[in-house]
């Protein structure tokens, strides 16, 4: 015999390792590569959906500063001067944080205005 191992014949090897085959191939079962495109397409779409609604709930700035003006324009909160003095830079401070781009610090000073309001 020429080459593998001695005593096995070609034919005795051959089919063996085609017993191998069929039996990997019963036990892995092969995905068509279309579903496994659709599969990977699938799961990006939904994390770049979640990634975008959190980016907008994280920075929701326009909305706060909305809801301190509209408690403000109604007139109900009597608020002493120091409050509504204080209500007033708070809200100003959190519009100047928002144009510059630094929204944690604008809705952390929005939403100190919000608790002085008692929204």
């Amino acid at each position: 015999m020429r080459g593998g191992q001695p005593g096995v014949s070609p034919i005795a090897a051959l089919s063996a390792l085609a017993a191998c085959r069929r039996c990997t191939m019963l036990e892995f079962p092969t995905v068509p590569a279309e579903a496994n495109v659709r599969k990977s397409i699938s799961i990006l779409a939904a994390l770049l959906l979640c990634g975008a609604s959190g980016v907008a709930l994280a920075h929701n700035c326009p909305n706060e500063m909305k809801a301190i003006d509209a408690k403000l324009s109604s007139g109900k909160p009597a608020l002493s001067p120091e409050d509504s003095a204080k209500v007033n830079k708070l809200r100003a401070d959190g519009e100047a944080f928002h144009k510059a781009g630094k929204h944690d610090e604008a809705m952390k000073s929005l939403l100190e205005a919000k608790k002085i309001l008692g929204i």
